[in-house]
């Protein structure tokens, strides 16, 4: 009786300790894509999206509202193989295009920020930002947070 609870306790043991005693799966998903076209493609969600400004308004009179939002869980941004991106973030969903211009440029065209510098873009982040000077030189700034 004792044997076969000393044998009970090491192959739990054995299944705590390395997940079972036979051999573990070595196999990898295969390599990751670094290729910017690809990385962005698919669904992201909202982290943090925040505003900064200082005397700024837009050429057409919109005055943004600075501040911070944190996405919820049905927040999102899914950019589609067409050039489509899919935008649900604290409000009604819209949609653009987009195009990447160059592995740290991406434009969203329906907006009318023009281009936005990609800081980090890799298979689970991606954080971009938008730096805009007025002609009367007021300032506009923001920076959204993104994951997979």
């Amino acid at each position: 009786m004792k044997t076969n609870l000393l044998a009970v306790l090491l192959l739990s043991f054995c299944f705590i300790i390395n997940g079972g005693c036979g051999e573990k799966d070595t196999t990898t998903a295969g390599p990751v894509s670094t290729d910017p076209a690809v990385l962005i493609l698919g669904k992201w969600q909202v982290i943090k999206d925040s505003i900064s400004t200082y005397q700024f308004a837009f050429s057409n009179g919109t005055i943004p509202i600075p501040g911070v939002y944190y996405g919820t869980a049905t927040d999102y941004w899914l950019f589609q193989n067409d050039g489509t991106v899919i935008i649900q973030e604290g409000g009604p969903q819209l949609s653009s295009s987009y195009q990447l211009v160059s592995n740290n440029s991406l434009l969203i065209s329906g907006f009318g920020w023009g281009n936005v510098n990609i800081l980090t873009l890799n298979s689970n982040t991606f954080i971009w930002e938008k730096a805009l000077t007025s002609s009367t030189n007021g300032t506009y700034y923001r920076r959204a947070y993104f994951r997979k």
